[in-house]
């Protein structure tokens, strides 16, 4: 049987030791969620955004290859115009070919969409989004004042009218022709890995608190 000087003493190690843990557990906890998981998560957002960017920059330079033969007096202003839509209708990317893009003016009218025929040649200056925002609208105000950028919303998921996830998306104009190029990427896909490691190490670090304060117990009751 260990004194009573002898308990007192494991008693106080003991919690001397778990205080110091929890320090150094909070500490790790702060930096995680204040340095570790912004940064990964302004890392992946950033690899996001170059992503649709480069995807905008190849349908934007279908428009410009047909402008360029229109320039060139090989074909007129209406036959450039109206294969570009074609083949920007017809541009996919991503492993499963989900990603397009779509083509509307400045007014906005919905000239090219591949999977939203009901809007094309519709004026889309009161179209919104889920959250009232005039996604067309802000596009269109977009390329006017700096000629490209991004923008977030909400919008449909694949052919399921049902669910709606938010989207981020990259709009270039094309300035010959009054046209805004674009497309959008769901960033809930895109951003899981983040959402997922997030998870983990809040779990980790709340399976290491748990251990200690387990350790804590058995060394202050043995």
């Amino acid at each position: 049987m260990l004194s009573v000087r002898g308990k007192h003493f494991r008693v106080g190690l003991a919690w001397k030791l778990f205080s110091v843990s929890m320090v150094v557990l909070i500490v790790v906890g702060i930096y995680v969620g204040l340095y570790t998981l912004p940064k990964l998560r302004a890392t992946m957002w950033q690899e996001l955004e170059n992503k649709t960017r480069e995807e905008v920059e190849v349908a934007w330079g279908t428009l410009a290859y047909w402008h360029d033969l229109e320039v060139a007096g090989q074909v007129s202003q209406a036959e450039a115009q109206m294969v570009a839509l074609a083949q920007v209708n017809s541009l996919r990317y991503g492993e499963n070919d989900e990603g397009y893009f779509w083509v509307n003016d400045f007014q906005p009218v919905m000239l090219a969409h591949p999977f939203a025929a009901n809007l094309v040649n519709t004026d889309l200056s009161d179209y919104r989004d889920p959250d009232g925002k005039a996604i067309f609208v802000e596009f269109a105000s977009i390329c006017r004042s700096q000629g490209e950028g991004f923008y977030t919303y909400q919008w449909q998921y694949g052919e399921d009218a049902n669910r709606i996830e938010p989207k981020l998306s990259y709009v270039k104009s094309f300035e010959p022709w009054g046209w805004i190029v674009g497309t959008g990427i769901y960033t809930h896909e895109v951003m899981a890995p983040y959402q997922q490691q997030q998870t983990q190490l809040w779990y980790w670090l709340g399976g290491l608190f748990f251990a200690l304060l387990v350790l804590c117990v058995v060394a202050i009751r043995y």
